[in-house]
């Protein structure tokens, strides 16, 4: 059975992540980004996210959102208040629909010691996304291994990883990782850094399948 694991993952908090990407015609693109520059407020007022982007590589014409709760009932409470919301459904969702191809969620827990709240930087150019499907049994302990590792230094402190998440609802047994790049040379540097990493080959043997994107900050937690 998929999934087994023989150590249960240290969490930060009890905090939920829900992660939502939007696919979006292409015609429309330009539309959306407007309709949110200029609409999305009442939104941001309900709950903030930790990030918004729009993808750059790995995928065209997306855009990414993680928003956190404190718990599913928090994220049903928002849900609620937003439904009831005549400002958002008017200025915002009324709208936007029409805007997407394809709209798909998952409910994420946090992988790692610390919350990515706190390692989150305002104004970083470039974040990564990558998800790892897994597929062989106790892959707990590979994803722990490789986020205990020291490979800061390697970096020069170009690219910090600012998140670990397992799917809890979605596509089940992956693991998402994301990174913030200071500057574009991070992307190449870290792929690198990674090849080198006895962890990271570890961890990416329990993989079957890796999908990375790199994302351009839209809409983040400090956005006002």
């Amino acid at each position: 059975m998929m999934g087994i694991t023989t150590r249960s993952l240290s969490t930060s908090s009890s905090e939920i992540y829900e992660l939502r990407t939007y696919n979006i015609h292409p015609n429309k693109l330009k539309d959306y980004v407007s309709l949110t520059v200029n609409d999305f407020g009442p939104r941001i007022e309900k709950s903030k996210p930790l990030g918004f982007w729009l993808v750059e590589l790995g995928g065209l014409n997306q855009a990414l959102h993680i928003w956190p709760y404190d718990s599913v009932a928090h994220r049903s409470s928002v849900r609620s208040e937003l439904a009831q919301s005549q400002e958002w459904n008017s200025r915002y969702l009324s709208k936007a629909g029409s805007f997407f191809q394809h709209m798909e969620n998952s409910l994420l827990l946090s992988a790692g010691k610390q919350s990515p709240q706190e390692r989150i930087l305002k104004d970083c150019p470039l974040y990564e996304i990558h998800s790892h499907h897994m597929i062989k049994n106790n892959w707990s302990d590979s994803l722990e291994d490789f986020l205990n590792a020291d490979f800061s230094n390697q970096q020069n402190g170009v690219s910090t990883l600012v998140g670990a998440f397992q799917t809890v609802c979605g596509q089940l047994d992956t693991v998402t990782l994301l990174w913030q790049h200071k500057n574009h040379d991070g992307v190449a540097s870290l792929r690198r850094t990674l090849d080198d990493l006895h962890e990271y080959k570890t961890l990416r043997d329990y993989s079957d399948r890796i999908n990375t994107k790199v994302l351009s900050p839209f809409i983040t937690s400090h956005w006002k």
